[in-house]
C-alpha cells in the first residue's frame, strides 16, 4: 500500500473536529480545511467502491460516520447469518464461509482471537 494511502487512515478513525471559529488563525484554518478535503477524498474512494444502493445511503456522510454505520450495517447481517447452515452443505464449505465471516469482523475492527474462532466453528458443526 503506497504511503500517502497509509497516512490518511486516521480519517477513519477519528471523526472531523468542529470547524474553527471565524477569528482562527490563517494556519489552523488551513489546517482544518486541508484535513476536511482528505476526509472527502478519503469518503469518495469508500463510495465507489460500493453498490448504488448503500452509496445512496452513506453519500452525505464523511468517512469515519460512513465506517461507522457500515459496521452497524454489517455487524446486525454477520450476527443472523453466523449460524445459519444450509441442509447439506459440506463441512469444507461451511468452514470457509464461517471464516469469511470472522475475516470479515477482523477488517471492521472487531478482531476474534484464533482460539475462539475455531472453538465457534466447531461448536456450530
Amino acid at each position: 500500500m503506497d504511503k500517502t494511502a497509509e497516512q490518511k487512515f486516521y480519517h477513519l478513525e477519528e471523526a472531523l473536529p468542529e470547524a474553527p471559529a471565524a477569528n482562527a488563525s490563517a494556519a489552523v484554518r488551513n489546517a482544518y480545511t486541508c484535513r476536511s478535503n482528505e476526509q472527502q477524498e478519503v469518503a469518495y474512494l469508500m463510495l465507489a467502491s460500493m453498490i448504488p444502493e448503500l452509496q445512496k445511503n452513506l453519500e452525505n456522510l464523511p468517512a469515519f460516520d460512513m465506517l461507522r454505520e457500515l459496521k452497524v450495517m454489517f455487524e446486525q447481517q454477520a450476527e443472523q447469518e453466523l449460524f445459519d447452515t444450509e441442509e447439506g452443505q459440506s463441512v469444507s464449505s461451511y468452514v470457509m464461509k464461517m471464516k469469511g465471516y470472522l475475516d470479515q469482523m477482523d477488517r471492521l475492527g472487531y478482531p476474534m482471537p484464533q482460539i475462539l474462532g475455531v472453538s465457534l466453528i466447531l461448536t456450530s458443526l
